[in-house]
Order: structure tokens, then C-alpha cells, then sequence
């Protein structure tokens, strides 16, 4: 069998995986602006497996919260990911050799804990005097979301008694009320909460797309000058870059 990371090396190329979904088009243009071209990556139609106009960089379509954890067992080099879902994977893995070495400013969204409006609180307070006073259907708080870390974390932190982390693939908000009391969840411009009566208690912090790298790779001298160009390239323009 032969080894293709061990290939990609001897040839100094290196991996880089970029979004599907909501994310794409808003990273297709992004890397248009940078004059990187990647033919197969139009909102059109995509290819998993596209082809980039920069020499040295082979490119793969995969989801953003795969990116995180696929970067740290060294499939890829670089990735474009959304930074909810490398703070997720850092909540789980705090010893990651995935390093985030740049905010790229696009496909920003807030991470909300958010509950159904007929509850009658506003912040998380008062939800948590309500679950204290017997107002809840469980004897424990049910955390719906796909952040299934960073509703730990954020239970954890807020000092919920009990509680327990319900993971979902999508169409969060359908949990509440019936099978959740609370969801971790992105929104951009809250209209889908306003349409199924549901409402902020607290904004955990604000995400765009960010990218991320393995540290084996930022150490290999063959592959650091290429990510190094790469890194320029996207920092072109940007207002703050890290």
C-alpha cells in the first residue's frame, strides 16, 4: 500500500481541507480575493477533491467541525474551519497540536444558549431559578446542540447542578421545548429562532472562519515556507491579522 502522506512529503506539498455548506461560498470568495483560484470549489457544484492555481497545495471539500480533529491526527496541514468548531475540539482535547494562526474575518456567526420563549426568562439566571424551582420537566437540565463541548463547558461554567449534554446533527431548534430545555446553538441573524418563538439568554461568543494548522507541520521546514506563503496570501487585506 503506498503512503500518500509520506508521498506529499518528499514533494513538499501541502494539504489543505476548506468548508462545504453555509461556509463555501462565503470561502470560495475569500480565496478568490486572494488570487487563489480552485477549480471544482464553485457554489454550483463541487468537487471533493478540486484543483488549486498554487503550486505545492492539494486540496480536499470536507465538513468545518471535521476539520479540527483531522488536522490534529495529520491528514491535513492547513484547513479553513469555523473557530466554534476549533473551540470545540480545544474544550475536549486542550493538548491538541492544532494551533489557530489566523482569524480570516468571513462567515461570522454568534454561539447562543437559547431557550423556547414560553419559559418566560431572559438570561440564564433566571432560567436556572426556574430549574430550581421545580420548573422543568426533568430533575436534571437537558443541553441540546452539535457544540456538544462547548455545552459542557458552558454547563460546567455557569454551574448547572445537573444536567445532560443531548448531541444533535442539525436542526437544533426543533428540540425545544419538547425534548430539550436548552440548546447551544449559531445564529447569524436570529430569524430562524424568531420563527420557531425561541430567544438568547446569553451570547457565549462570536465565531468566523479561522485557519487552523497542524504543529508537526508548522515545524517541517519543506512545508512551513509553503504554508508560510499561504498565510500571506490570506492575511492580504485583513484589518487585524494574528
Amino acid at each position: 500500500m503506498i503512503d500518500e502522506r509520506k508521498g506529499n512529503e518528499k514533494k513538499g506539498t501541502i494539504r489543505l481541507a476548506v468548508p462545504d455548506g453555509h461556509q463555501q461560498k462565503y470561502g470560495c470568495s475569500f480565496l478568490k480575493s486572494r488570487g487563489i483560484e480552485i477549480e471544482g470549489y464553485e457554489t454550483s457544484r463541487v468537487a471533493r477533491r478540486p484543483r488549486c492555481n498554487v503550486e505545492g497545495i492539494e486540496i480536499k471539500v470536507i465538513r468545518p467541525q471535521d476539520m479540527p480533529i483531522q488536522v490534529a491526527n495529520g491528514h491535513f496541514d492547513l484547513a479553513i474551519t469555523g473557530e466554534d468548531w476549533f473551540i470545540d475540539h480545544k474544550y475536549q482535547f486542550p493538548n491538541t497540536p492544532v494551533r489557530k494562526i489566523l482569524n480570516l474575518g468571513f462567515g461570522g456567526v454568534r454561539i447562543c444558549a437559547v431557550v423556547h420563549n414560553d419559559l418566560g426568562v431572559k438570561n440564564v439566571e433566571e432560567f436556572l431559578a426556574l430549574f430550581d424551582r421545580g420548573g422543568m420537566p426533568f430533575p436534571f437540565i437537558r443541553i441540546a446542540g452539535e457544540y456538544v463541548n462547548i455545552a459542557d463547558h458552558f454547563a460546567y461554567t455557569h454551574y448547572f447542578k445537573r444536567y445532560k449534554v443531548i448531541p444533535t446533527s442539525g436542526s437544533t431548534e426543533a428540540y425545544l421545548p419538547e425534548d430539550a430545555d436548552m440548546i447551544i446553538e449559531n445564529s447569524q441573524t436570529g430569524r430562524t429562532l424568531v420563527e420557531n418563538n425561541l430567544g438568547i439568554v446569553e451570547v457565549l461568543f462570536e465565531s468566523t472562519a479561522c485557519l487552523i494548522a497542524n504543529e508537526e507541520s508548522l515545524g517541517a521546514a519543506h512545508k512551513k515556507i509553503k504554508i508560510d506563503n499561504f498565510t500571506d496570501r490570506c492575511k492580504y487585506g485583513l484589518d487585524k491579522p494574528e
